[in-house]
């Protein structure tokens, strides 16, 4: 099969973490969907093939934002979410994805990545002692490969009320 499922549940002393699951897994690509979010149907296969014929080793689709109940924000529908956005929207500005994410994680969660199985391996997966595994991941694949970036929004992600604050944070270095 294609799929691996493994479970990483949340607040349990023997959760296995992310890159528990993706020791158990078997292929060439390694995509996360964490619980609450969902991928547009096509998302694996547009994803694998622009790594393919991009040469690049990971990357991450466009966002789309849903509230705790499925429903999709919008601008103006939460303040939060639309500072996401602008900040998401800074990654076209005229300068390399790889220095956008020095300054703000725009894959914004784990479930938005696609890697290599390789480079998973090679970089150790999420380090989980750090504020923003998946950030770090970036920062870290970056020094490896240019992320391959599909703009489209492929990728939804369920804001959680606490969530917001986290993701609008600017790296210490930059407040």
């Amino acid at each position: 099969s294609l799929v691996t499922r493994c479970a990483a549940r949340q607040n349990t002393a023997t959760r296995p973490t992310l890159n528990e699951c993706v020791s158990s897994a078997h292929g060439q690509y390694v995509a996360l969907l964490t619980a609450g979010d969902a991928y547009e149907p096509d998302r694996i296969e547009l994803m694998t093939r622009m790594l393919s014929m991009s040469g690049s080793r990971w990357g991450f689709s466009g966002i789309r934002f849903m509230d705790v109940h499925g429903r999709r924000l919008r601008y103006g529908d939460n303040a939060a979410v639309d500072t996401l956005m602008r900040r998401l929207d800074e990654i076209h500005e005229e300068r390399p994805a790889t220095a956008a994410l020095l300054q703000f994680n725009h894959a914004l969660a784990s479930g938005n990545l696609v890697c290599e199985r390789r480079l998973w391996d090679e970089l150790g997966g999420f380090r989980e002692d750090c504020a923003d595994p998946c950030w770090d991941f970036c920062v870290r694949a970056s020094l490896a490969a240019a992320p391959a970036i599909l703009f489209e929004p492929k990728y939804a992600h369920r804001i959680r009320d606490a969530e917001t604050d986290s993701h609008v944070r600017m790296p210490p270095t930059a407040q």
